[in-house]
């Protein structure tokens, strides 16, 4: 596969993170974005799967229905 670097402006905080991933992971998520943006008009459900496979993790994780609505009380 042929790439060409291109630049995102992401919150310093974001970008931070990502300059201390490895290059795997980062791998990973160029690959990530290619999809997203190749096939962006199957976006809504792409999002969707996104959504519940991080309320999978998190859940697996530990994270609670109580939990969540006491963090979003929080904020």
């Amino acid at each position: 596969m042929h790439t060409i670097p291109i630049t995102l402006e992401l919150e310093e905080s974001a970008a931070q993170a990502y300059q201390h991933i490895p290059q795997h992971e980062r791998e990973k998520l160029q690959q990530f974005f290619s999809l997203l943006i190749f096939d962006h008009q199957n976006l809504p459900e792409f999002l969707e799967l996104l959504m519940d496979t991080i309320s999978v993790r998190a859940q697996q994780r530990g994270l609670t229905p109580e939990i969540l609505e006491e963090l979003l009380r929080d904020n």
